[in-house]
């Protein structure tokens, strides 16, 4: 029983077949996916390249600026396989600096070559500049005052009056020692040689270029009032003319005169006409019945912008005969 037990284990045994052939290709096939991938990784030629990184900040206070100019593109010389060289330009790189711990003062940032993240494989072999520095400020407002500046003089006999500027104030933002410096905007000089009448121009700001990249450049509008210069005068013994008196009827003035204080334009005042034809004083009495009455004196300048300033007396008594 037993050598018949023996028997069937023995005929029912099949030793495993060793497939050689197929593991030697498996093998085979690994080591030259092996070797492709070394030659692509560490047998591919290496490639020293600049190329251009830009600095980002990062988490700055709301209530802080930076004040100064910094280059915020880094020249950075790495050296790598030349595939990976050429993945830089299309990825998206930057020297980040994280200011969320920045107080107002200097702050100098080192360009360490660990500080940009590239990829495995790429070494940073220089950085410049080597080093960030950062001037952080104060963020403040301040509402400032544009103000009119003149080059040239009108003719003599005119003067500037006034400049009305559209805005005459600008709101600016920014650091506080820029700020702080200017209490005014001066405009670029306006010319206002030879202007006899009023004209509108657009103007620009005289500002510094610091003070330029807070506000840009905006367009003023400038109302410039020409006017005519006046002369004081006075007119001394000016007739008293009767107009509305009835027929048959005698006016008696007392006085018969007055004085007048006026203002001239300068033009009028160089004129031929002496200051007496310049006007005429009147007293109207058609509507006084008693035989005395004090009436109004009417004065009528004869050419215009004069101005009447004071009648001496302003009102005369008038006796009807």
């Amino acid at each position: 029983m037993e050598k018949l037990a023996d028997k069937q284990i023995k005929t029912n045994y099949r030793p495993p077949k060793l497939s050689w052939r197929k593991d030697w290709l498996i093998k085979l096939i690994s080591l030259f996916f092996a070797v492709f991938l070394w030659y692509f990784v560490a047998g591919e030629d290496r490639v020293d390249m600049n190329v251009k990184i830009p600095v980002e900040i990062v988490n700055m206070p709301r209530d802080l600026i930076i004040s100064n100019q910094f280059k915020n593109i880094l020249e950075v010389t790495v050296s790598g396989p030349r595939s990976l060289i050429r993945e830089i330009a299309r990825s998206d790189i930057s020297r980040s600096i994280d200011l969320s711990n920045a107080k107002p003062g200097n702050m100098i940032i080192d360009n360490k070559p660990d500080s940009i993240s590239f990829a495995r494989g790429i070494t940073v072999l220089r950085i410049q500049p080597s080093h960030t520095i950062l001037l952080i400020d104060k963020l403040i407002q301040k509402n400032l005052p544009i103000k009119a500046v003149t080059k040239g003089k009108p003719p003599r006999e005119y003067e500037l009056k006034r400049i009305i500027l559209t805005p005459d104030h600008i709101n600016i933002s920014g650091p506080q020692n820029i700020i702080d410096k200017h209490k005014i905007l001066p405009t670029k000089p306006i010319d206002i040689n030879g202007l006899d009448q009023e004209v509108t121009r657009q103007i620009y700001l005289n500002i510094p270029p610091e003070v330029i990249n807070l506000i840009g450049s905006p367009s003023i509008t400038a109302r410039i009032i020409i006017k005519e210069k006046m002369v004081e005068k006075k007119i001394n013994k000016l007739t008293i003319t009767v107009i509305g008196l009835a027929k048959g009827k005698k006016a008696v003035l007392k006085p018969r005169v007055v004085e007048l204080k006026v203002r001239i334009p300068m033009l009028v005042s160089k004129s031929t006409l002496k200051p007496r034809q310049l006007f005429t004083a009147r007293v109207d009495v058609s509507k006084i019945s008693a035989s005395q009455h004090s009436a109004a004196v009417k004065i009528t300048a004869t050419q215009p912008r004069i101005i009447i300033e004071d009648v001496i007396p302003a009102s005369v008594n008038v006796t009807i005969k």
